[in-house]
């Protein structure tokens, strides 16, 4: 039985087409059991793509819209400029009722930051206070040293020539201080070295007096101390910011900048800063 199957099949004989057919289908079927094993980098090409362009616009974003400093520009209405990487504004909203209107009447929503400025500076609400002779402080709030100092030159710069400006830098711990004591960033410099003088000097005082006099409180003590100032310092007009200790307030007859020297009376806790009187 076994000789006569045998001797059925030794004649038969796979042709060509047959063998080159079955080689293609083990070809098939190998490539798709790989191709189910592992996908390709072509395949995955898409997907690393998307991935890029999430991360990109991501980076984008940060240095367009999120804010990396604030500058407060205080006077009675009291606004905070938010400001990107690219030293554009992008957030503008109101300290009190007043700043709040102000932030509304003034779009400077992606302007540059001097240009923001010099807009609320031009408002009729803060022009009225600067006619009264009142000072406007203009704050840079940011812990980044680099930034800061950046900003503030920025800052003075775009007010250099106008009177009954103090500008000054300074870190977030002091900002918050500043607004938990009720006073501008540039006038809570001026109070802490008067506190510094006298304890008993209190920030309900500060924020009843013009920036003059506390500038004129100021000098008494340092004055009645024996602390070098009076008349020397008013000779001097010394320019400059940088880390240490800001908030250079002027004397109402020149331009002082605050790194504890100049014609101002004294410095507070910040990095740097100017005053026009």
């Amino acid at each position: 039985m076994d000789e006569r199957i045998r001797d059925a099949f030794e004649g038969v004989r796979a042709g060509d087409a047959l063998k080159s057919g079955t080689k293609a289908y083990l070809a098939r079927e190998i490539a798709k059991r790989e191709a189910r094993r592992a996908p390709s980098v072509r395949r995955l090409a898409p997907v690393f793509a998307c991935l890029l362009v999430l991360i990109l616009g991501f980076a984008g974003y940060q240095a367009a819209f999120v804010p990396v400093a604030a500058i407060r520009v205080e006077i009675n209405p009291a606004v905070e400029l938010g400001v990107n990487r690219l030293g554009r504004v992008v957030s503008s909203s109101g300290l009190n009722e007043d700043g709040e209107a102000l932030a509304q009447e003034e779009n400077v929503w992606l302007l540059p930051y001097e240009e923001a400025i010099d807009r609320l500076l031009a408002n009729s609400r803060v022009a009225d206070c600067l006619a009264q002779g009142e000072t406007v402080s203009i704050g840079v709030v940011t812990d980044d040293e680099d930034e800061a100092a950046s900003l503030l030159a920025g800052v003075e710069s775009c007010t250099a020539g106008r009177s009954g400006v103090a500008c000054c830098a300074v870190g977030g711990e002091e900002a918050a201080l500043a607004a938990e004591a009720g006073l501008p960033l540039a006038k809570y410099g001026v109070y802490e070295e008067i506190l510094a003088l006298d304890p008993s000097f209190t920030a309900e005082e500060a924020a009843s007096m013009t920036m003059r006099a506390l500038r004129e409180r100021l000098l008494s003590l340092t004055e009645g101390s024996g602390e070098d100032g009076g008349s020397d310092m008013e000779a001097e007009t010394p320019s400059g910011g940088g880390a240490g200790n800001g908030y250079g307030s002027g004397n109402g007859a020149g331009n002082g900048t605050g790194n504890g020297t100049g014609n101002g009376y004294g410095a507070g806790n910040g990095r740097g800063g100017s005053a026009k009187g």
